[in-house]
Order: C-alpha cells, then structure tokens, then sequence
C-alpha cells in the first residue's frame, strides 16, 4: 500500500489481517484523534 500522503512512503500488510473485517474501520482520524490515543495508551 502508498500512503495517500506521501507517494514515496511504501507499508507491507499481512493479505490475512487485511481481509479480517473486523480489524479494520471506514473513514479518517485527524491527527489530534491519533494524538490522544498515543497519549492515553502512554498513560497506561
């Protein structure tokens, strides 16, 4: 896969993980979203 944000960046997924449904969610997060979550799981 390419990141939408950056064409050079390149990551590998697991074809298993990507086909398991319930591993992923539709939509974006913004960055802050992604910053609480690092924050919260730091804390823990």
């Amino acid at each position: 896969m390419v990141a939408a944000c950056d064409p050079a960046v390149r990551f590998w997924l697991n074809a298993k993980a990507l086909k398991n449904r319930s591993q992923w969610q539709a939509g974006w997060q913004s960055l802050q979203e992604m910053e609480v979550e690092v924050d919260e799981m730091l804390q823990s």
